[in-house]
């Protein structure tokens, strides 16, 4: 009877390499297959996001011309520019309420260019301060708020720019240090800081 032949340990270790390698290489096709599904849908999502906002300002630019608001919602400079470019929707934009959106975005500097415009809201903001530097100089605005969008001393100075400012209301909390800030840059205008640093109102 012959003897029977055994794998040699190499042979056995080569091939749990060989096993270990495929396996590797599966996980790593898989991981590529699921990351560029991610991001394909990404981008569709993205692209599908974009129509929406696309079609949503297009919806909010016709109301505007057709009908004068007590507020218009501004939610990104596109709009914005939509606005002052028309004469129309330029013309009825008394009071705007910019909402969610950051100021360090240049195009915004066209709130400047509404010449009636007399009131305006600053909601949930980022440089709010900045949106002040595009304000500064405009006789015509005359009210103002500004809720939970933080804003340094340097904006609160710009503030005497506005000559015809009659109003400000702050709904969110002021430190002790920016409301004497306020009551000393604004001797004449009415100010409104409810939310104090420590609590009391």
């Amino acid at each position: 009877m012959p003897p029977v032949s055994h794998p040699t340990k190499s042979a056995t270790t080569v091939s749990a390499w060989k096993g270990a390698i495929r396996a590797v290489v599966l996980v790593l096709a898989l991981v590529g297959v699921v990351v560029a599904m991610l991001f394909y849908g990404g981008r569709l999502n993205q692209k599908e996001n974009d129509r929406r906002l696309s079609e949503r300002r297009s919806r909010d630019f016709a109301a505007i011309k057709e009908n004068p608001a007590e507020e218009i919602l501004i939610y990104d400079a596109e709009l914005l520019a939509m606005v002052v470019a028309d004469p129309e929707a330029a013309g009825n934009a008394t009071s705007l309420v910019f909402t969610s959106v950051d100021f360090a975005d240049e195009r915004f500097a066209e709130v400047n260019k509404l010449a009636g415009l007399k009131n305006v809201g600053i909601y949930s903001s980022r440089n709010a301060e900045t949106c002040i530097t595009y304000l500064q100089g405009m006789k015509s605005i005359e009210r103002m708020w500004i809720e939970t969008s933080p804003i340094d001393d340097g904006g609160i100075a710009l503030l005497a720019t506005l000559p015809n400012l009659k109003q400000i209301r702050f709904e969110q909390v002021m430190s002790a240090k920016q409301i004497e800030l306020l009551e000393k840059t604004l001797p004449k205008v009415n100010v409104a800081t409810p939310f104090r640093e420590t609590g009391e109102r």
